[in-house]
């Protein structure tokens, strides 16, 4: 079975790696985890991954899922670097948010209301409240 690459990740070798010409995880698991990582809740990736309408089922699968090592060492190494991303990116909004500059004419640091506007609007975006 072809490995899938399912991201433009540097992590994608964690997905292809075979042992004994297995891949280590099944093309849904790795589904299950692009969702979860994306923040879906371990019911739904489960639903998505598996194409299953029932809760009770996909909340099986899910916790099933979790429990495995191999699946829970993609998840952590996914999430570590995704929080350190967010983590840069808000640092980086919140001193354009105080974002100063100088005014030749009153000779102070003054609001640099065009730098604040933008970081304002890009942190919306990527909280999801407008696009």
């Amino acid at each position: 079975m072809p490995s899938v690459r399912l991201s433009q990740n540097k992590h994608n070798w964690l997905y292809s790696k075979k042992v004994m010409n297995e891949p280590i995880l099944t093309l849904k698991q790795q589904l299950f985890i692009e969702y979860y990582v994306r923040g879906e809740t371990g019911t739904k990736a489960a639903k998505l991954a598996y194409k299953t309408t029932s809760d009770n089922v996909a909340a099986v699968i899910a916790s099933e899922n979790l429990r495995k090592p191999k699946v829970a060492e993609v998840i952590k190494s996914l999430t570590y670097d995704s929080y350190n991303l967010i983590h840069i990116s808000i640092v980086a909004l919140s001193k354009a948010l105080k974002a100063k500059k100088y005014d030749t004419y009153s000779k102070t640091y003054v609001d640099d209301i065009k730098t604040q506007m933008k970081a304002s609007d890009k942190f919306l975006k990527i909280m999801g409240i407008y696009k």
